[in-house]
């Protein structure tokens, strides 16, 4: 207990009347441990690393834990959890994998008397398992990182019918892995300000707390089973906006994007409206874009088959605008990030300007500067704290069909996070920040790009990334896609503090992440935690 003794003594000294004279007061009483301590590793069988403590007192007491690690001074931790209570139930959360730990406990009554003779547990974590993917640190700079933890959405799976096991992963400024699941975390996942994670799953939208207890369900309805994909927003009144799809016929859809002197046909198209959902499960709005946009436009890749029809748009990220109440949502084959109201009026369209009808002219945002360039089949827009837009531009093809110019190959393509300022004024729009171009990255699939509040730094993930510096992944020992992570300064240029890369070896394996987030803690905020 010699860890503990100095953070109690003040408190104790008082309580036991010290300093000068006598005191003719009785003592408060001393609580008294009446179930417990008891650890339970891994209680819903889907968090590996973290366990949950459990104990019972006579008297409210407030809870103090010591987490020693046997290794380093770097893994030992203070926890202290707030109120005082008979019974407790708190997670063990931070343990890394194949370590030993000691667990120290200190109970105090609202007297300031500490229970006597409670127990210390010990902990042995397991190695991860053979099919988790590996990391390598290639850049770490934890002095200049954004405090906290690296939270990643990891999938992983084969085009030629192998699978590989997919974990959600967080990992700590040294890029050690301290938690992961290979239940949760294989779909559309998301952190809320509660600190649990939230994510859709075939028929509902659950939310968890990272010993993967259920908190919350929303059960959808039949219309919404198996098809909200990509996004899952928590907007700021406590409903849910997300992506569905359903199947659109219509008589002249392009059935070229390389000639433009072949004749349309009819097609099925998919369609991929934007839902508003409540927290009870209840569908509150549905925006459908074949009511907005040209259903003849297409972009590169347009014209690919999917179950419900031609991939028309592939949106694949939407968020709610916290200055207006719009709705701004990322469609990939349309090479457009579009801001639109409640009303259903399109507000910009921010993309290239090829193939657009004439009246979709005073939607187009105008550029500025010598230094813009559009982004090309994007992933996951956010508004920053400035407001202005922050993506990640994958930058396939850098073309569109019949603008005259030649879709640059794949193993020159590159991938970056760019930030534009839009002038809802004069309809403008202007490159303020980018970085990717010297990495010479190519992730043709999946990234995201988040502007950190504390460093104003930017955590970028390359999350399929099929070539580095021309080379392809496979060719490279990576597997036929990886994953690399990124955290950048705001300098100009930017210095890169963190850089991993996650990656399978088996060269027929993608493994990558659809996102990754920077989250400030892993307790809970009754929880202080000191190190």
């Amino acid at each position: 207990m010699r860890y503990l003794l100095p953070l109690f003594l003040s408190g104790l000294i008082t309580a036991c009347g010290g300093g000068s004279g006598h005191s003719s007061a009785k003592p408060p009483p001393v609580p008294v441990v009446t179930l417990g301590p008891t650890l339970t590793m891994n209680p819903e069988n889907a968090t590996p690393l973290a366990g949950e403590l459990t104990i019972e007192t006579d008297l409210p007491t407030t809870l103090l834990l010591r987490v020693s690690g046997q290794q380093e001074d770097s893994d030992s931790w203070n926890i202290k959890f707030s109120g005082h209570r008979t019974s407790h139930s708190v997670p063990i959360l931070g343990l890394k994998s194949n370590s030993s730990y000691t667990l120290e406990l200190v109970l105090e009554s609202e007297g300031g008397q500490a229970a006597e003779g409670v127990e210390g547990i010990a902990i042995t974590t397991a190695p991860l398992p053979t099919d988790f993917p590996n990391i390598d640190v290639l850049v770490n700079k934890p002095d200049f990182m954004e405090p906290g933890y690296t939270m990643i959405g990891q999938t992983g799976h084969g085009w030629d019918g192998g699978v590989a096991q997919r974990y959600g992963i967080i990992l700590d400024a040294t890029g050690e892995v301290v938690w992961y699941s290979p239940e949760l975390f294989s779909g559309i996942v998301n952190r809320l300000p509660n600190g649990n994670i939230v994510f859709q799953s075939d028929d509902e939208i659950r939310e968890v707390d990272l010993l993967g207890r259920v908190i919350e369900r929303s059960i959808l309805p039949d219309e919404l089973y198996n098809t909200l994909h990509h996004d899952l927003h928590l907007t700021d009144s406590e409903t849910y906006l997300s992506l569905s799809w359903e199947s659109i016929e219509v008589n002249d859809y392009p059935a070229s994007d390389s000639d433009p002197d072949i004749p349309p046909l009819p097609a099925v198209i998919r369609d991929e409206p934007v839902v508003e959902i409540a927290k009870d499960g209840s569908v509150l709005n549905t925006w459908t874009f074949a009511t907005m946009l040209d259903t003849n436009r297409i972009a590169f890749d347009s014209l690919r088959e999917s179950p419900q029809g031609l991939d028309w748009i592939h949106s694949n990220a939407v968020i709610s605008s916290p200055s207006d109440d719009s709705i701004i949502v990322s469609l990939r084959h349309q090479d457009a990030v579009v801001k639109f109201y409640r009303s259903g009026q399109i507000g910009w369209i921010l993309g290239t300007h090829a193939n657009w009808k004439a009246e979709y002219s005073p939607y187009l945002l105008t550029p500025q500067g010598s230094n813009f360039s559009w982004q090309y089949h994007q992933h996951a827009v956010t508004v920053t704290d400035t407001n202005t837009l922050l993506l990640f531009d994958n930058g396939n093809h850098r073309a569109s069909p019949f603008d005259g110019t030649t879709p640059a190959p794949r193993s020159e393509s590159v991938s970056r996070a760019v930030e534009y300022a839009i002038n809802e004024d004069t309809m403008e729009v202007e490159q303020v920040w980018a970085y990717g171009e010297s990495e010479n990255i190519f992730s043709d699939i999946w990234g995201d790009a988040d502007r950190l509040p504390s460093t104003g730094n930017t955590l970028i993930a390359f999350g399929g990334t099929v070539y580095e510096n021309g080379v392809s992944s496979a060719d490279s020992g990576f597997g036929a896609r990886h994953a690399r992570i990124i955290e950048v300064t705001p300098d100009t240029p930017s210095q890169k503090v963190l850089d991993l890369r996650l990656y399978n070896t088996n060269q027929e394996l993608t493994l990558g992440t659809y996102r990754s987030q920077r989250i400030p803690a892993l307790y809970p905020d009754d929880a202080v935690v000191s190190y």
